[in-house]
């Protein structure tokens, strides 16, 4: 009987060298997964840094032409460009009142 029972015994065993191949598999694949989602990361961290520098860039530019606005739209500059242009400075500004207020379209 002992020679009968050893063959049923050896059928349940787990071959090892099946369950450290099945985890070597496993944890190579875990690794890639780890290895993609780094990757990942680190691409989002140089884009992200690209559109902070593209914002601050943005930024300045948007200052610089708010600058540039209130600067031709200063009395001075506008008063300059008359000059230049040999333009009629406006005296006194008169009002036309008409008595029936009808306005002409086309």
């Amino acid at each position: 009987m002992i020679n009968n029972s050893q063959p049923a015994q050896s059928a349940h065993r787990i071959n090892l060298k099946t369950v450290n191949g099945s985890l070597l598999v496993v944890m190579a694949l875990m690794f890639g997964a780890y290895l993609v989602g780094i990757n990942g990361l680190a691409i989002s961290g140089f884009t992200m840094a690209d559109h902070r520098n593209k914002l601050e860039e943005l930024k300045r530019e948007n200052k610089n032409l708010e600058v540039r606005i209130s600067t031709v739209s200063s009395y001075g500059y506008l008063s300059e460009k008359i000059k230049n242009l040999n333009l009629v400075d406006v005296g006194e500004i008169k009002y036309i009142n008409s008595a029936n207020q009808v306005i002409a379209k086309r």
